[in-house]
């Protein structure tokens, strides 16, 4: 775990929720929605930002940060301030990256941080760039609540 500082970010999401099980195709039909959406709208790295979640379901906002000023008619626009957070990366298959995910809670916990705001994965290398899931790179962010 290592603590980054992230400039304040404008996305483009759209808003879903399902079973933990299903993230993976929630995700995928978010995007492309997202995608069409956006048009010739330049992008960055697809971003799954997890607004709630507990024990067998999840709410996310997914999609892609735009440039300052955008809005795209259908879609949310989701302004995140600037904020330190706490980061890992995950290599590898989306199936292990619960593991990861656990590992960085608790990082997080033993380190007497505590989160402010939803935590979100960017996935760096994704299916749209390899077809090799061994390949594929997914940073990790936890917001560190203000002090």
């Amino acid at each position: 775990m290592d603590l980054v500082e992230i400039e304040p970010t404008r996305y483009a999401v759209k808003s879903g929720s399902c079973g933990h099980h299903e993230i993976g195709q929630l995700l995928g039909q978010l995007f492309n929605e997202v995608a069409q959406g956006v048009g010739d709208t330049p992008v960055g790295v697809p971003v799954a930002i997890y607004t709630a979640w507990n024990e067998t379901t999840c709410d996310i906002l997914a999609g892609f940060s735009v440039p300052d000023g955008t809005t795209v008619e259908g879609l949310i626009t989701f302004d995140m301030e600037g904020l330190t957070a706490a980061h890992t990366t995950h290599n590898g298959p989306y199936q292990n990256m619960m593991a990861t995910w656990n590992q960085l809670w608790a990082d997080f916990s033993a380190a007497g941080m505590q989160a402010g705001g939803p935590p979100w994965e960017e996935y760096v290398v994704g299916m749209q760039e390899t077809s090799d899931p061994s390949q594929l790179v997914t940073d990790i962010y936890i917001p560190l609540a203000k002090l």
